[in-house]
């Protein structure tokens, strides 16, 4: 941020350059909306500083004049200047409460972020938890039937399921209600599959019989 207009009178380049530099190493901004309000911030921070001098100094050059020879354009000048510093105070916190909402709302998305992924792991890990704690099931298979590895990639297919849910939806708790009935219904069929392939009586192995019943 470099133009001739910024530095007039006495200023010093030196001096804004060292401004600019103190608001950057404590803010750190990253991303074109922040690099965006750390320039306004430094340049109304600049421009309230001059604001400011010139303000004191019309005071100062008013206070050494008599009350009884001051004239009115003497107390306008200084009017005008006090007017001046407050615009430019107006405008430096308008840029400096945004620029520290959106640092604010930055670091709440970071924590957000990683309570989500904390979350998230740990329902993996949960349904993986219950898939080895879960007694194995060996049903007995007839010729073309489903093996017990069949079994567990079912099961298996239950919890991938579940977490590629939850992970399309971090923030939708009707998408993780849903995949859970999902998980249900997906279960219950997969066991209703492999009980009748394996021969175990159910609804489909009776309606079978009356179909096939003379």
């Amino acid at each position: 941020m470099r133009s001739r207009r910024l530095i007039i009178g006495d200023e010093r380049q030196e001096d804004f350059d060292r401004l600019a530099a103190g608001w950057r190493e404590e803010y750190e901004p990253e991303g074109q909306a922040a690099e965006s309000l750390m320039e306004r911030v430094i340049l109304n921070d600049w421009l309230l500083r001059r604001a400011e001098g010139q303000y004191l100094d019309a005071e100062a050059a008013l206070a050494e004049v008599h009350p009884l020879e001051r004239t009115a354009e003497q107390h306008e000048q200084v009017q005008l200047y006090l007017r001046y510093r407050t615009t430019a105070e107006r405008s430096f916190y308008r840029a400096f409460y945004a620029l520290r909402g959106l640092r604010k709302d930055k670091i709440k998305e970071e924590l957000d972020l990683e309570k989500m992924r904390k979350k998230i792991g740990e329902m993996v890990r949960a349904e993986f938890a219950k898939m080895d704690d879960a007694p194995e099931v060996k049903p007995v298979a007839p010729e073309g039937g489903v093996s017990s590895g069949d079994v567990k990639k079912a099961a298996g297919t239950v919890a991938v399921s579940r977490a590629r849910a939850v992970f399309r939806g971090q923030d939708h708790l009707k998408e993780i209600r849903k995949a859970g009935v999902s998980d249900r219904r997906v279960g219950r069929q997969g066991v209703q599959r492999m009980a009748v392939a394996a021969g175990a009586p159910g609804r489909s192995t009776k309606r079978s019989r009356l179909i096939s019943a003379p």
